[in-house]
C-alpha cells in the first residue's frame, strides 16, 4: 500500500460532478484547500491523482464515466493559488452517488465510493471537509428532483485498514457487516453506515 493511500471505499456504481458551478468553501481560512467539482477537461489530473494516492488505478474512460453520471458528484480539493484552475493543484478527491431504494424510490441512501487526501494535506481537516461536502451535495440531489429522503451513507473500506476505520467511526459510521473476499486480491472489506435524521 502506497504511502499516500488513504480510505479507499468501494467503486461499483459511478459518481459524477458535485452540481455547483461556484467553488465550495466550508470555512474563512483563504489557505485551506478549496472544494470545486471536477469536470471532464479535469480527468487526466484526476487519473494521476488518484494514481498516485489509491493502490488502484483507472481508465480515464471509467472516470469519464463516473464525471458524467446522475445523481452523482466527484468534488476535488485544490490549492488556494489555482484553485480556479484545474491539473496540478489537486490535493483531495471524494466521491460518491444517491442509490434509491429498490422497494421504496421515495427513499434513499448516499454510497461513498471513494476518499483520498494528498499525504503533505492528511491530518488537516480536509478528509473531513470533503466528507461533509459530499454529505450536503447528496441531501441536496435528494431534495432537487424527485421527492427522496436520503435515510443513511455506506460505504465499505478494507477490514484491516485500522486508520480508515477510525476515521469513519470518528465521523458518525459504525461496522455493520463483514464482506469475504469483497475485493479483487479476496481481502476482506467492512460494510459501514451513518445513519442520518428522517423527517417524520
Amino acid at each position: 500500500m502506497a504511502a499516500a493511500v488513504l480510505f479507499p471505499a468501494s467503486l461499483h456504481a459511478p459518481p459524477s460532478t458535485f452540481p455547483l458551478r461556484q467553488r465550495c468553501n466550508l470555512d474563512d481560512d483563504n489557505r485551506a484547500p478549496q472544494l470545486t467539482s471536477c469536470p471532464s477537461r479535469d480527468v487526466p489530473a484526476l487519473r494521476s491523482f488518484l494514481a498516485h494516492n489509491l493502490p488502484v488505478s483507472y481508465t480515464e474512460s471509467f472516470l469519464l464515466q463516473l464525471v458524467c453520471a446522475r445523481d452523482a458528484y466527484i468534488i476535488v480539493a485544490r490549492d488556494p493559488p489555482a484553485a480556479a484552475g484545474s491539473g496540478s493543484t489537486m490535493v483531495g478527491v471524494i466521491a460518491g452517488k444517491l442509490a434509491r431504494s429498490a422497494n421504496n424510490r421515495a427513499r434513499a441512501q448516499g454510497q461513498v465510493m471513494l476518499l483520498a487526501v494528498a499525504e503533505q494535506h492528511r491530518g488537516r481537516g480536509l478528509a473531513q471537509r470533503l466528507l461533509a461536502a459530499l454529505e450536503s451535495a447528496l441531501r441536496g440531489a435528494a431534495t432537487l428532483s424527485d421527492p427522496v429522503v436520503l435515510t443513511s451513507l455506506v460505504l465499505q473500506v478494507a477490514a484491516d485498514n485500522a486508520r480508515a476505520l477510525a476515521f469513519y467511526h470518528k465521523n458518525g459510521f459504525t461496522d455493520e457487516r463483514c464482506l469475504v473476499r469483497y475485493y479483487r486480491d479476496a481481502g476482506d472489506a467492512m460494510l459501514m453506515r451513518k445513519p442520518l435524521l428522517v423527517p417524520v
